[in-house]
């Protein structure tokens, strides 16, 4: 197995989803994670592993094993539910949700965390 192929297996795993799922976020088909997985497919497209990345969390750089460690852009789970959540807000309750983690962000950055 590669290990860009270890990597988004073990990933996806970590963060609970199924191959179904990363499939649809990446806009392919399960198969074909399955053969990223598997390392039947070696040269995956930069725009799937943009995609399957932003999908798990980590970094492109982490999934093509340049770098050592998981970089989590959050905690494992938590983007799920974050997801849901907005889905299930009226249109003005979301504008409210994205403002406050605009603020949250840029009071973070004025600190520079």
């Amino acid at each position: 197995m590669s290990v860009i192929g270890n990597r988004i297996r073990e990933t996806r795993k970590n963060k609970g989803a199924t191959q179904e799922d990363l499939a649809k976020a990446a806009n392919t088909t399960k198969q074909t994670i399955y053969k990223y997985e598997t390392g039947a497919i070696t040269n995956i497209p930069s725009d799937k592993i943009e995609s399957i990345a932003a999908f798990l969390g980590v970094s492109e750089s982490y999934l093509m094993g340049w770098e050592p460690e998981m970089n989590f852009s959050i905690r494992v789970g938590d983007e799920r539910e974050l997801i849901e959540i907005y889905r299930s807000l009226s249109p003005q309750k979301m504008d409210h949700l994205l403002r406050y983690a605009r603020l949250i962000k840029e009071e973070m950055n004025s600190r520079g965390e």
